[in-house]
C-alpha cells in the first residue's frame, strides 16, 4: 500500500505548488481577495498593495486573483520576480501581452513604451478588456524603478485609466511606499494579510486534506494541531511543510492518526537539522591534545557539547569563547553554562531550570 492508499487520499495535500483548488478561504485571505478584486473592477484606481510575511499565501492568492480575472475578460500580466530592470519589465509586459518572447526590434524606453500604448489600444481598448499588472515579489524594485513603473498609469484617456497595478511583496514594501509620497497617495486599497489564528490553522489543514481526496479530513488531532500552531505561528508555508512531513511519519510508523507524538517527533527532528546546519564546524579537525589535571575532570573535547542532563554529544561552533553561554540541550531542552577554563570547554548545569 503506497502513501496516498494508506491516509485515502487522491493527491498530496500540502505540496508547496499554488494548486489553486488548495487555496483556503480565511477571513484574512478572503478579505485580501475581495479588496483586490474590487480594484481591478473599477478600473479607475491605479494601484492596489497586498503585504504579508513571508509564506502568508500571498501568492497563492495572487494565483486565484489571476484566475478569476482572466475569466471575467481581463488581460493579466503577472511579473512573478519584480527584481529587473525597468527596460525589462516593460518588455516583460509586452511579452506577456502579445503572448511571444521578445525580437531584437526594442532598443530603448521610448520603443518598448510606443510598442505597449499600439497594444493598449489594440488589445485593451479595441477589444474591450483592462490590463492588469501585478508585480509579485515587490520589495525588490528599486524605488527609481516604482516611481517608473507609475508613470504607467498615466496612459489613459480623460474618463479612463486603462491600467491598474498591483505590487505584492513582503512587509517591507509597506515602509518603502510609506517613504514615497508620489507612489502612496495612489494607492486606492492596500492590505496586510496575517497568520492564521488556531481556529484557521485547524480548518486550514482539514480544507487541504478534503480537497486531496479524504473523506472527512480529520487526521491530525486537537493536541496535534494546537502544537502545531504554537511551532508554526499559523504560517502556511510552515504548516504545510510539517503536515508533509508528520504525514510521511505517520505512515512509515503505521499510525491511524497524526498526534501530539508525532509532531513532536518532527519538531525534535527539525530542531536539531536546523542547529546542526548553524552550528556545525565545517572542518573535523581532531582536538589537541592539552594536559589536564584533576580539576579538569569535567571538561570536554574541543567543539564538542556533552549535556550534563541527558549526556548526549553533538559538535558546536565556539563564537565567543571570552565569556560564558547560555546552551539549551537539542534533545533534552535543559539549559547548561558553557565557559572556558584553561583552554578547554566546562560543562555545568544551570540551576536546574528547563
Amino acid at each position: 500500500m503506497n502513501y496516498l492508499d494508506y491516509w485515502k487520499l487522491s493527491d498530496k495535500p500540502f505540496e508547496g505548488n499554488r494548486d489553486s483548488r488548495f487555496f483556503y478561504h480565511s477571513k484574512c485571505h478572503e478579505e485580501a481577495l475581495e479588496r483586490l478584486l474590487y480594484i481591478c473592477r473599477d478600473g479607475n484606481m491605479n494601484f492596489g498593495l497586498l503585504t504579508g510575511e513571508i509564506g502568508c499565501g500571498k501568492t497563492m492568492t495572487r494565483t486565484v486573483i489571476e484566475n478569476k480575472l482572466e475569466k471575467e475578460g481581463f488581460q493579466v500580466v503577472c511579473i512573478e520576480n519584480s527584481n529587473l530592470p525597468y527596460r525589462d519589465i516593460l518588455i516583460e509586459i509586452v511579452s506577456q501581452i502579445k503572448k511571444e518572447r521578445p525580437g531584437q526590434s526594442y532598443v530603448t524606453e521610448y520603443q518598448i513604451i510606443t510598442a505597449l500604448k499600439e497594444l493598449i489600444v489594440k488589445v485593451v481598448i479595441e477589444g474591450g478588456k483592462r490590463l492588469i499588472i501585478i508585480m509579485d515579489e515587490a520589495q525588490q524594485l528599486e524605488k527609481d524603478c516604482i516611481d517608473k513603473v507609475k508613470n504607467l498609469t498615466n496612459i489613459s484617456s480623460e474618463s479612463e485609466n486603462y491600467i491598474t497595478i498591483i505590487l505584492i511583496g513582503q512587509p517591507d514594501l509597506k515602509n518603502t511606499i510609506l517613504s514615497m509620497p508620489q507612489i502612496s497617495q495612489r494607492i486606492a486599497l492596500r492590505y496586510h494579510i496575517r497568520p492564521f489564528d488556531l481556529s484557521d490553522t485547524d480548518n486550514y489543514i482539514i480544507h487541504r486534506l478534503k480537497t486531496a481526496g479524504h473523506p472527512t479530513g480529520y487526521l491530525f488531532n486537537d493536541d496535534a494541531v494546537d502544537l502545531l500552531y504554537l511551532h508554526t505561528g499559523g504560517i502556511p508555508r510552515s504548516i504545510n511543510r510539517f503536515c508533509k512531513l508528520a504525514l510521511d511519519f505517520g505512515f512509515s510508523r503505521q499510525r491511524d492518526m497524526i498526534d501530539k507524538t508525532v509532531i513532536e517527533a518532527i519538531i525534535r527532528d527539525f530542531n536539531m537539522q536546523e542547529a546542526s546546519s548553524v552550528t556545525l564546524l565545517k572542518t573535523e579537525q581532531p582536538a589537541k591534545k592539552t594536559p589536564v589535571s584533576i580539576d579538569d575532570k569535567a571538561a570536554q573535547p574541543s567543539g564538542i557539547f556533552e549535556c550534563p542532563w541527558c549526556q548526549k554529544k553533538y559538535r558546536i561552533n565556539i563564537t565567543n569563547p571570552q565569556s560564558p553561554a547560555i546552551v539549551k540541550c537539542l534533545y533534552c531542552n535543559n539549559i547548561s553554562i558553557f565557559k572556558i577554563f584553561r583552554g578547554r570547554e566546562i560543562i555545568l548545569k544551570y540551576d536546574g531550570r528547563k
